[in-house]
């Protein structure tokens, strides 16, 4: 019986692990979706500030060629302008690398998702408020933690089957016989009888072998519960 609750908590917990993988994936598509288009529009922010500070070097220039401003007004243009093109620089690769772990995260090649990335959009932005109930309702539907939950539920049956080895186990074996002096007696279900053999199991001397299983046992029911503990807090 322990062994059977053991197997149905391992595959519950299996179950809530695949559901939980899916909200980390759906997590991340989201995350790195946000993060693209927050880089799309420093880059356009960086092409129009860049425009502007090239024209403001240009005048920087030209009044310096009239007497009127020093050069190091003409320095001060420059580096803006400079530091503005490095800005831009590094969002444009921020740009290839977000769109690459989209299509990556969508099964896709790397790229294949340009054509449809690549126009700018705003940043999604969340509902104003959102509705979430009972907290601790929603903390119990959570994957991970009812994965963990049932991870435990299972160490903690591996307990009562390893203390079971402790105790002796009786089964019955059954022998069944045919007697008779001719060949029709043996279609006659008169002469037909069973005989229920009992068989006795009880590894005593293996005391110190169960004692270990129990106390393997134990810590990994320990373990499964820090755990437990960890992904809830």
């Amino acid at each position: 019986m322990r062994k059977i609750e053991a197997a149905n908590a391992l595959a519950a917990a299996a179950a809530y692990n695949v559901a939980d993988a899916k909200v980390q994936l759906s997590a991340e598509v989201a995350q790195t979706y946000t993060n693209l288009r927050d880089r799309q529009q420093r880059a356009a922010a960086f092409r129009e500030g860049l425009d502007i500070q090239r024209q403001q070097l240009a005048l920087a220039r030209q009044r310096f060629g009239q007497g009127t401003i020093p050069a190091f007004t003409v320095g001060q243009a420059n580096r803006a302008v400079q530091a503005t093109i490095s800005d831009l620089a590094a969002a444009d690769a921020e740009i290839v690398i977000y769109m690459n772990a989209l299509a990556v995260l969508a099964g896709e090649a790397p790229g294949s998702l340009d054509p449809l990335l690549t126009p700018r959009r705003d940043i999604p932005m969340p509902p104003a408020r959102v509705s979430i109930g009972d907290p601790s309702a929603l903390l119990r539907r959570r994957p991970d933690i009812r994965a963990a939950e049932r991870n435990l539920a299972a160490t903690t049956s591996r307990i009562g089957v390893a203390e079971a080895a402790r105790f002796p186990k009786i089964s019955f074996m059954g022998i069944l016989g045919i007697g008779g002096t001719s060949i029709g007696d043996l279609v006659d279900l008169g002469n037909i009888s069973n005989i229920a053999v009992p068989q006795l199991q009880w590894g005593l001397l293996d005391f110190g072998r169960t004692s270990a299983a129990i106390a393997q046992a134990r810590s990994g029911r320990d373990e499964a519960e820090a755990q437990y503990r960890q992904v809830v807090l």
